[in-house]
């Protein structure tokens, strides 16, 4: 009988634990964005995101999930 009961037991911890890597392995998954901010007609030839100029090329925006690429036309890829 105490054997059926380890076995019992052993069954449910072996149940919770698979229940837990698959809460893991679903929670690290991410959703990405990505879009085009147009050149600014107020600011030409600059990259303006949120009141900031950004220098030309890569820059990073709200860390470490963010990426703000300023292209010379003035706008700007926004990827998340």
């Amino acid at each position: 009988m105490f054997c059926s009961r380890q076995s019992a037991l052993l069954q449910i911890f072996v149940l919770l634990a698979g229940d837990l890597v698959l809460l893991l392995l679903y929670s690290t998954t991410a959703d990405a964005y990505s879009g085009l901010i147009p050149p600014d007609p107020d600011n030409p030839g600059k990259c303006v995101y949120r009141g900031d100029e950004l220098k030309l090329g890569v820059n990073l925006g709200i860390a470490p999930c963010q990426r703000l690429t300023c292209h010379e036309n003035g706008s700007i890829l926004i990827e998340g």
